[in-house]
């Protein structure tokens, strides 16, 4: 079990963990697993769009999205923290 205090030590825990399982996703009856690495490569692609629209770090943003892991919501969530 991963021990965090914040969402950030939750993301920058969990992007350091390679080819490691760090999540999973239910694709009609079968959970598909998400590693570290897909994660971590999502997050950054988010990044990259939200900086390709203007926005910067310290910018607020809102956004109102499903709540599913490939979202760009949810990806953004963990943009907010990627260095």
């Amino acid at each position: 079990m991963l021990e965090f205090s914040t969402i950030n030590e939750l993301f920058l825990t969990m992007s350091h963990k390679g080819s490691k399982t760090v999540a999973q996703w239910k694709d009609g009856s079968e959970w598909k697993p998400i590693t570290s690495q897909q994660m971590y490569g999502r997050v950054r692609a988010a990044v990259a769009l939200l900086q390709s629209w203007g926005i910067q770090r310290g910018d607020r943003v809102a956004m109102v999205c499903e709540n599913r892991w490939n979202g760009l919501c949810w990806i953004s969530q963990f943009s907010a923290w990627a260095r």
